[in-house]
């Protein structure tokens, strides 16, 4: 039984290794997914490598070519379409369900983590530090809601649209002013208690990073 659970233990190690460097784009698109060179990139011999990949290949983000090799999954265009969609619905709901118990240290909470990417020089950093403003800004209400089944259904869209959103950081990097202003609007709606404005506003701003995923998306093709 131990060995067993040992075994188990690898496989789902070496799942959530891969399944992040997918959702990341550590492997981006398209990328193939060698077994010999994973077990070896890894430290692991390949049954658990290809235990992992049928996982991945359930997940949606592995799929297999005309020569059966594993592959990354492409990024479609409707499938960015449909995830910015039901990030409005569930976002919408979360800020609609939390405003009224929102209280000056969250405010505060929520522009520390807004004016954390404002003074980056250094791209890569920008990059990073944007990324995480932008996952804790949109997650921090969500994590408001005392509702386990939605907290899993959005965790489950989070993971899904962080691939799509680390796909265009460097163009959204280059525009971090704009971004910036586009949360700064919606958390100063929030703080004048103008709810329906704070939704509208980050249905704009939702709209907006889905234009913005799908031209980088255009670019990486061209």
């Amino acid at each position: 039984m131990e060995s067993k659970l040992k075994v188990y233990s690898l496989q789902k190690r070496v799942y959530q290794r891969l399944k992040t460097n997918i959702l990341t784009n550590k492997y981006p698109p398209g990328t193939q997914m060698n077994i010999d060179q994973l077990a070896s990139e890894l430290g692991v011999s390949q049954t658990p490598v290809r235990e992992a990949l049928a996982m991945l290949k359930h997940d949606g983000l592995v799929v297999t070519d005309y020569y059966k090799t594993p592959i990354v999954s492409i990024i479609e265009e409707d499938t960015v379409r449909e995830l910015y969609e039901i990030r409005k619905l569930l976002e919408c709901y979360a800020i609609q369900k939390v405003s009224p118990s929102l209280e000056k240290e969250d405010f505060a909470v929520l522009r520390s983590t807004l004016d954390a990417a404002k003074d980056i020089a250094n791209p890569e950093e920008l990059q990073e530090a944007l990324a995480q403003a932008d996952v804790q800004f949109h997650g921090y209400f969500v994590s408001k809601i005392n509702n386990s089944t939605f907290f899993r259904i959005f965790q489950s869209v989070n993971d899904m649209s962080l691939r799509v959103r680390t796909l265009v950081l460097a163009q959204t990097a280059r525009n971090v002013r704009i971004v910036m202003d586009e949360h700064t609007v919606v958390l100063d709606a929030l703080e004048k208690g103008e709810i329906k404005k704070a939704i509208r506003l980050l249905e704009k701003h939702l709209d907006s990073a889905c234009a913005r995923t799908l031209k980088a998306i255009s670019n990486q093709t061209k």
